[in-house]
C-alpha cells in the first residue's frame, strides 16, 4: 500500500482536478513531479462529502490506470458524473471534503458455508464486491464503520447496492469478493463521530441479539448445542461490534509525530496532544479487555453445560458494560477534540504561502477577501478572526496561498491566548513572506507606536522571512507628520485602503516577486 505522504499527494491532486475542471472545464495533466509509486496501476475511489453527507463517489475497483491518472479521472467523475447527485458547482467546491481510497486487488472468497463470511470479513479493513449474474455491487471498507454496520449488515447493503435482495449473499450462486483499501482524508476529517457509552452498548447488544436470532434459525445445529451457540454468538458479536467501533476511532487519528509540524502545534494548542494520546490509550485499553472477555466467556459457554450458557452470557454483558462505562471520560474528550478540530485549516505545503499579520481589527480579513475572493468573517470589533482563514489565488501559473491570522498582541508568548498562538504557528511553519498591516488611522484601538513595536518583535523572531509593511485605512487620515514618520521607517512600505480596494495593484506586484522558502517538513 502507498505511503501516507503519497496518499496526501493524491488527495491534493483530487482537489486540484475538480477545481480546475469546474473553473476551466479542463482536465489537468499528470504533474511532472508525480512520485514514481503513484505511476503504478491501482484501484482508486474518490469520495466527496458536503456537511458530512455524501456528495459523490466514483472509482476504479480494478487496477486499470496509474494511481495518479485514476485519481484525476474519478475525482472529476465523482463531482460531475455520479448519477445519484447533480453536478457539483464551482460555488459548492469550498464546502467539499475529499477522501481518496486506494484499493488492493479484489479476491474471491471461497467458503463451504456462506455463514463463514461472518467470520472472515474484517470490518473497517475489508471492502466488498458482490456479484450475481450481471448484477454487481461494491462498498468501500469505510462504509461499514462510518455507518456502524455489522458484518451481516455490510453484506446485506452490498447486495442491495448490486440491486439484488439483501439475503442474496447466502445464495451459493452469489460471488463475494473482498479487498482492502487505505483511506486518505484531508485532516479536518480525522476524528469520526464519537458515540456515548450507552450508544456503544446499545449497538453491541442489539447486534448480538440479531446474530443470536440468526443462529437460532439454523436447522443444522444439534439441539443440545444450539443454546450454547446462541449465547456464544450474542457475547462474541457484542464484543466484536464494540471493538470494531473503538478500532475505527483509534485508526482514524493519524500518528501525531508523522504530521507536519504546523499540524502538530495546531493540535497541541487546540486540544493538547498528550490529552489526545491519553484518550486514545483509554480506548486501546478497552479494546484489549473486550478481546479477553470475548475469549474468556466464549470458552466458558462452549465448555460448560447448556443450562449455564445464559448465566455466563449475563455475566459477560455486565463486564462489557463496566469496561465501556470506564472510558466515558475518554469518549467525551474525543468528542470535544472532534468538535474543536472540525475547522482545522487545510494547508497546501507546496504553494507559496503569504501570512497576513498585525494587531486585531487592522483589516487583515478585509485584505484577504480583496486579494483572493475568500469570504472570512469581517466585523468592526477585535478578535473577529477566531481561527486561521485561508484564501487562494494564482499568479503566473503559480498557486498562492494567503493566510489571515488572528490578531497578535504585544506580549510574551507565555501570556498569549490560543487565538494568538494560532497566528504564531502560521508564521513559524508556513510563511514564505509576511504582510504586516498597520492601521494608520489607529481606529483599531492600538497606537502606531504599539503596532511598530510588534513589527520589530516579529522581525527579530522571523528574521529569515521577508516582511512587507502595509499601511491600511489611509482613506481615513490626512497626511500628517505623526503618521509619516512611521511610514518613512520602511523603505518599501505600501499605502492601501483594503476596504476601498486602493493599493492592491502594488500588493499584487509584490506578491509576484515572492519565492518559496525551502523547509523540512515532518
Amino acid at each position: 500500500m502507498i505511503s501516507e505522504e503519497n496518499g496526501q499527494y493524491l488527495v491534493g491532486i483530487a482537489k486540484e482536478a475538480v477545481l480546475n475542471y469546474l473553473d476551466k472545464n479542463m482536465k489537468i495533466e499528470v504533474p511532472e513531479d508525480c512520485p514514481d509509486e503513484l505511476k503504478e496501476k491501482m484501484g482508486v475511489f474518490v469520495t466527496l462529502n458536503e456537511d458530512n453527507m455524501l456528495r459523490g463517489c466514483i472509482g476504479y475497483p480494478e487496477a486499470i490506470e496509474s494511481g495518479i491518472q485514476a485519481t484525476i479521472d474519478v475525482a472529476i467523475a465523482a463531482a460531475c458524473e455520479d448519477p445519484r447527485f447533480p453536478e457539483v458547482s464551482l460555488e459548492e467546491y469550498p464546502k467539499l471534503t475529499f477522501e481518496v481510497t486506494v484499493l488492493t486487488k479484489p479476491e474471491l472468497m471461497e467458503v463451504d458455508d456462506p455463514l463463514q463470511y461472518l467470520d472472515e470479513i474484517e470490518l473497517g479493513k475489508d471492502g466488498l464486491i458482490i456479484q450475481k449474474g450481471y448484477r454487481r455491487g461494491l462498498l468501500l471498507p469505510q462504509v461499514a464503520t462510518e455507518n456502524e454496520m455489522g458484518v451481516q449488515e455490510f453484506l446485506e447493503h452490498t447486495c442491495m447496492k448490486a440491486g439484488i435482495s439483501a439475503d442474496s449473499w447466502l445464495d451459493a450462486s452469489c460471488d463475494v469478493y473482498k479487498f482492502q483499501g487505505k483511506v486518505f482524508r484531508w485532516l479536518e476529517m480525522m476524528i469520526p463521530t464519537i458515540p456515548t457509552p450507552d450508544e456503544l452498548l446499545d449497538k453491541g447488544f442489539r447486534r448480538g441479539k440479531k446474530n443470536a436470532d440468526l443462529m437460532r434459525s439454523q436447522k443444522k445445529i444439534p439441539k443440545h448445542l444450539k443454546g450454547k451457540r446462541i449465547e456464544e454468538a450474542r457475547v462474541v458479536t457484542a464484543c466484536q461490534v464494540i471493538k470494531d467501533k473503538l478500532k475505527s476511532i483509534i485508526d482514524s487519528v493519524p500518528i501525531i509525530e508523522e504530521l507536519p509540524e504546523f499540524y502538530q502545534d495546531y493540535i497541541d494548542i487546540t486540544v493538547g496532544v498528550d490529552d489526545l494520546k491519553q484518550a486514545l490509550g483509554g480506548l486501546n485499553w478497552a479494546f484489549g479487555i473486550l478481546t479477553q472477555l470475548e475469549k474468556e466467556y466464549g470458552g466458558k459457554i462452549r465448555n460448560n453445560p447448556s443450562d449455564k450458557a445464559s448465566m455466563f452470557q449475563k455475566q459477560a454483558y455486565g463486564r462489557i458494560a463496566s469496561v465501556v462505562n470506564k472510558i466515558k471520560k475518554d469518549l467525551d474528550f474525543l468528542d470535544f477534540a472532534k468538535q474543536s478540530l472540525r475547522n482545522m485549516p487545510t494547508v497546501d505545503f507546496d504553494a507559496i504561502t503569504i501570512v497576513i499579520a498585525g494587531f486585531p481589527n487592522v483589516g487583515k480579513s478585509t485584505l484577504l477577501r480583496q486579494i483572493t475572493g475568500a469570504d472570512p468573517q469581517v466585523a468592526n470589533y477585535p478578535f473577529t478572526t477566531k481561527g486561521i482563514q485561508i484564501g487562494h489565488t494564482e499568479r503566473r501559473w503559480q498557486e498562492i496561498q494567503i493566510i489571515d491570522t488572528p490578531g497578535l498582541l504585544d506580549r510574551p508568548v507565555l501570556e498569549m491566548n490560543d487565538i494568538e498562538l494560532n497566528a504564531l504557528i502560521a508564521l513559524e511553519h508556513l510563511a514564505d513572506a509576511i504582510l504586516f498591516i498597520f492601521d494608520a488611522s489607529e481606529t483599531c484601538g492600538f497606537t502606531l507606536e504599539s503596532q511598530f513595536n510588534l513589527f520589530v518583535q516579529i522581525e527579530k523572531v522571523f528574521n529569515e522571512i521577508p516582511i512587507i509593511a502595509l499601511f491600511n485605512k489611509m482613506d481615513l487620515i490626512d497626511g500628517d507628520e505623526y503618521t509619516q514618520q512611521y511610514i518613512d521607517a520602511f523603505e518599501d512600505s505600501i499605502l492601501i485602503s483594503a476596504m476601498e480596494g486602493e493599493g492592491l495593484d502594488k500588493i499584487n506586484e509584490t506578491i509576484d516577486k515572492i519565492q518559496k522558502i525551502s523547509r523540512e517538513q515532518t
